[in-house]
């Protein structure tokens, strides 16, 4: 599937991504340039649906075939892993062994994930009291939060009786 997740109609508060502009001063700040490729492969994360997950190769897939543009896949892992390294981009793991990537906020933000083992629905979720609580435990071992993330997974309840192996897509 192309774009693997749904956007989330009841999202509990809007993050706030970085900008091109920003981008590209946390670019200027690490001493790395704002490349077209880097460029395109922003645009492909500026231009999906909030709330959307996106592996290498998804992101390929829109550079080749949407845009229409000659790029190698080994030039998108290595320019991912580059915006991933400078904290642009965000790796998700959403147990379908591969990873996702989504933007990352601009602001202390931290939201979560509910992941359906049968169908790999992808909920985001906004809740303070969980960040407090990991912030409480951070500075109780005296450690600074870089990132904070939990996930649930589950199995959707409407589809509860469907034998393992069988999966459902929404």
């Amino acid at each position: 599937m192309l774009i693997t997740q749904q956007r989330q109609e009841n999202r509990t508060q809007v993050e706030s991504s970085y900008s091109i502009q920003e981008i590209h001063d946390v670019l200027k700040k690490h001493g790395a340039r704002l490349t077209p490729q880097r460029e395109y492969i922003l645009d492909v994360f500026f231009k999906a649906d909030k709330g959307c997950h996106l592996s290498v190769e998804d992101i390929h897939k829109v550079l080749t075939k949407t845009n229409k543009l000659n790029v190698s896949l080994a030039t998108v892992y290595r320019t991912v892993k580059t915006l991933y390294s400078l904290g642009v981009l965000r790796e998700v793991d959403l147990a379908e062994g591969h990873k996702h990537y989504e933007l990352s906020s601009n602001q202390d933000h931290h939201h979560h994930h509910i992941v359906c083992l049968n169908c790999n629905k992808t909920i985001e979720f906004f809740d303070e009291e969980v960040n407090k609580l990991a912030s409480n435990i951070a500075k109780k071992f005296n450690v600074k939060v870089q990132d904070l993330e939990l996930k649930i997974y589950g199995k959707c309840i409407d589809f509860e009786g469907i034998e393992d192996g069988q999966s459902h897509r929404r």
